[in-house]
């Protein structure tokens, strides 16, 4: 009976140690549900300034306005390598794809005008002239029309920036002309379309307001009042929420765009300006300008849960669905940093390895000498060897 007894208490505490050691090894490696980690996985030398980015599900490439370059650099998203270069207007910034004609609009500020680019064969097709200062650019699904936030005067900012109204020249996407003009708030800089409602949201940096336009009227309904300095704007495709990054006061605006009301205000880096949104993991990437940081929400919780290290003065960004990578255009180092996901051990560096694989050793030689410690003591008691024989 002792005999069993202690066979039992060996194989438990054994049993025990295991588990507790095992244990130290797994749980640091698991966050949340999810366990990912983000990384950047490469960093793609482009032209200068880059600043605004966008994703062409239709034929897979990544599309990045080069400010100082007239240009727009054509990135593969499958191999994360430069293509490219579009020569297009003076200044380009904003980007837009209209999946009616597999068409890529093209914001060029100080050519007031907007470069179409035709993404089958990536070339430019037409130049269409809109209002003065062309920022940001959105595509309205539902009625087939092409959004353009004009900022008047365009940047880069002078003693006149903020003065006057900004304005959004609706095109329509099927004849490429102008149809109307919308008067919003002063310096309009971000602009996004919400397909659950039909309305387009305007961010009005300077009225730190975004303003709201009816698809279908094409006139402004409501003025949201965010933080100070809105720019970037995405719409959350899972909960119907708009994510506007505030420049001047380090925050992330959430809009119910049931109500169109703030619901929430979101810490994140210093001088946030992009914003993409990936609804596999249901994340919200925001770019940090001055911390040269990407912070990465939950939409499920809308807090902060990570901070990625990128290039400097990183700007605009985009989400690619093809393989959930994230495209952040570094305007100060004139790269595009890539961010893909993992699971944290796929991500750890060759001494963290070395390290765990150390511990590991380690613990199973603890094992060992208490397995035998305790074979010991049962032996000066009188117990009968391990393999049962009396």
């Amino acid at each position: 009976m002792s005999c069993v007894k202690n066979r039992v208490s060996l194989a438990t505490l054994t049993g025990l140690f295991l588990l507790v050691a095992s244990s130290f090894l797994v749980f640091p490696f698991i966050d949340g549900v999810s366990a990912q980690t983000y990384f950047v996985a490469r960093t793609v030398k482009v032209g200068s300034d880059p600043r605004a980015v966008l994703f062409d599900p239709a034929n897979g490439e990544v599309y990045v306005s080069l400010w100082l370059s007239d240009a727009v650099a054509v990135l593969s998203g499958s191999t994360n390598t430069f293509v490219e270069n579009l020569t297009v207007g003076y200044g380009p910034l904003g980007l837009a794809f209209d999946s009616s004609n597999g068409y890529v609009y093209v914001a060029d500020a100080r050519s007031n005008n907007v470069s179409i680019i035709d993404g089958s064969t990536n070339t430019v097709v037409e130049n269409l002239t809109v209002g003065a200062g062309p920022v940001a650019v959105a595509f309205d699904s539902s009625n087939g029309m092409i959004y353009v936030a004009n900022a008047n005067p365009p940047p880069p900012h002078g003693p006149f920036s903020g003065l006057f109204r900004g304005t959004v020249s609706v095109i329509n996407g099927a004849t490429d002309t102008e149809v109307s003009a919308v008067k919003v708030g002063l310096d309009p800089s971000g602009i996004a379309f919400d397909p659950s409602n039909g309305e387009i949201y305007v961010s009005n940096a300077a009225s730190n307001t975004v303003s709201v336009i009816n698809g279908s009227s094409n006139t402004v309904v409501a003025n949201i009042t965010t933080g100070s300095g809105p720019s970037g704007v995405a719409y959350d495709s899972v909960t119907g929420q708009l994510y506007v990054s505030n420049g001047n006061s380090n925050t992330v605006s959430v809009i119910n765009s049931q109500t169109n009301t703030v619901a929430e205000n979101i810490t994140v880096g210093t001088y946030p300006f992009g914003v993409a949104y990936d609804p596999a993991s249901r994340e919200v990437f925001i770019s940090n300008e001055g911390s040269n940081t990407v912070s990465v929400i939950s939409d499920t919780t809308d807090t902060a849960i990570a901070t990625v290290n990128v290039g400097t003065y990183p700007l605009g960004e985009a989400f690619d669905s093809s393989n959930g990578k994230v495209f952040v255009a570094d305007s100060g180092s004139d790269t595009v940093s890539v961010l893909a996901t993992s699971f944290p051990t796929a991500s750890l560096s060759n001494w963290e390895i070395l390290t765990t694989g150390v511990v590991v050793i380690v613990l199973v030689l603890v094992g060992i000498m208490l397995w035998s410690l305790l074979r010991r003591r049962q032996s000066r008691q009188g117990d009968p060897a391990p393999d049962g024989q009396q």
